[in-house]
């Protein structure tokens, strides 16, 4: 069974954070970059607008204007923008791993589909986001009768006009216009003279790991946490057919199950763990997070919720299937004067990587850090617990407003806004953005000394070795 990893919402991560690795190569050319930093850029001007009597002009025209307005509304989705010469498209790491066998057919088409699919889905939100105000200046397409259906459809005519299926030059253009940047600021690095600051950088993470480490296995909690929360209803008893769901699933070319969204939901319910914090106080509780008036993070611990969202890894050449399950807690508490760590809003999540197994999986947390003390496969405990609620990770992207609105919990750059943490007046050098803050999955720079991100399709592989079968 491959291990399960847990993430915080901000830089410090267990497992994670298991290791670090750097990158010499970035650094051959620092005073090239320096010049870069202290001279400026050229400033880049607006694309060409698109040709409104070309074939597909009425799509292309549509698209730019959807963008130009998400943009100035500010409610561009955490995820990133589309490709502009393709704004139907949207990649990520995860397809990244392919390009170099997009010469298959079968596996660039469903490639596609992904890239695809991403984008409408981060389009749908955008427009929930955007309003029926800002919506009233788009102009749709002919033949379309709504914003999400001109998406689908234009997003279909634009692919099959761009020859992305069947030309190599196109879809070898698509591949490299979709290349996902990283998450690090690289003039942050040169102003913080990198390859001399990193050597500290590494050794306070190296010994925070090996003081997280060693609270971690010589943890053996046996007393009655503060809280409990275990996931509702009768999902406990689905183990072992969610199981055989899993293996006699269909996969597509790029290795996923095709599921429908009630069998994922089947399987989200069968892994649920069961939550135990330490400490009895407010910031122990876990909640629904949500926004206040001045758009300040809040959460509300009457109502304990657990966000799902489903991810993929490569590992030893297969595709591997990944339960997601975030929760969040109303602060991570400020110990003392010179804490860098605490500040507004803590969250975390579990990452599952399949594999069978029949029985819950208990994390027992930490009072205030909320650092994972402990984690057992083991039967229901007996003892109260609060039920949880399940939602899609989804529902973060797009909530509710006090004036009838609707905004992402994230900024476009991925940030939770007002969950700033001390630690970035020290840690900038390292090049990640706000270290310490709250952040959108697929934001998330894991590693303060080398380049890595929590859904680096090769980052199970880059940690873990697989074990040899007896």
């Amino acid at each position: 069974m491959l291990p399960p990893s847990g993430r915080r919402g901000g830089a410090a991560h267990y497992n994670a954070c298991a290791g670090v690795f750097g990158h010499h190569g970035r650094w051959a050319a620092l005073s090239g970059i320096l010049a870069l930093v202290l001279g400026g850029c050229a400033a880049v001007g607006p694309p060409p607008a698109p040709d409104p009597d070309a074939p597909g002009g009425a799509c292309r025209v549509f698209f730019a204007d959807l963008d130009r307005a998400v943009t100035e509304a500010g409610v561009r989705d955490g995820i990133g923008g589309p490709a502009e010469a393709h704004p139907y498209l949207r990649g990520t790491r995860f397809l990244q791993a392919f390009n170099d066998a997009l010469d298959d057919p079968d596996l660039r088409v469903a490639w596609l589909d992904t890239a695809q699919q991403t984008d409408r889905d981060a389009r749908a939100l955008e427009l929930i986001n955007l309003g029926g105000a800002a919506l009233q200046g788009i102009g749709l397409p002919p033949g379309t009768d709504n914003p999400w259906q001109a998406v689908a459809d234009c997003g279909d005519t634009l692919r099959a006009l761009d020859r992305l299926d069947d030309d190599p030059a196109a879809w070898r253009g698509a591949r490299d216009a979709l290349t996902v940047p990283d998450e690090y600021i690289t003039w942050h690095r040169a102003a913080g003279i990198y390859p001399v600051s990193r050597w500290f950088i590494r050794a306070g993470v190296g010994a925070w790991q090996r003081g997280v480490r060693d609270t971690f296995e010589s943890a053996r909690p046996d007393d009655e946490p503060a809280y409990r929360y275990a996931p509702a209803g009768d999902a406990v008893v689905a183990l072992d057919q969610a199981s055989a769901l899993l293996a006699d699933a269909e996969r597509d070319a790029l290795g996923r199950p095709r599921l429908l969204a009630r069998d994922w939901q089947r399987l989200f319910d069968a892994y649920a763990p069961v939550i135990e914090t330490e400490g009895e106080a407010p910031h122990n509780r876990i909640g629904a997070p949500g926004q206040d008036a001045d758009g300040q993070p809040v959460v509300d611990t009457s109502r304990p919720v657990v966000y799902t969202s489903v991810s993929s890894t490569r590992f030893a050449g297969a595709t591997h299937v990944q339960l997601n399950y975030t929760w969040w807690f109303t602060e991570r508490p400020v110990d003392h004067w010179f804490d860098l760590l605490g500040g507004a809003l803590d969250g975390l999540t579990l990452r599952l990587t399949l594999a069978p197994t029949g029985e819950l999986l208990h994390l027992r947390l930490e009072d205030g850090t909320h650092y994972v003390q402990s984690l057992a496969f083991a039967a229901p405990q007996p003892g109260s617990a609060d039920s949880y609620a399940t939602q899609d990770y989804d529902r973060l992207r797009s909530l509710p407003q006090s004036d009838g609105t609707r905004r992402s919990l994230f900024h476009p750059d991925g940030l939770v806004p007002g969950t700033e943490r001390r630690e970035r007046w020290f840690f900038w050098v390292a090049g990640v953005p706000e270290p310490g803050a709250m952040r959108q999955s697929h934001r998330h720079a894991t590693a303060f000394v080398g380049r890595r991100h929590f859904d680096d399709p090769d980052l199970l592989e880059r940690i873990f070795k697989p074990v040899a079968a007896d």
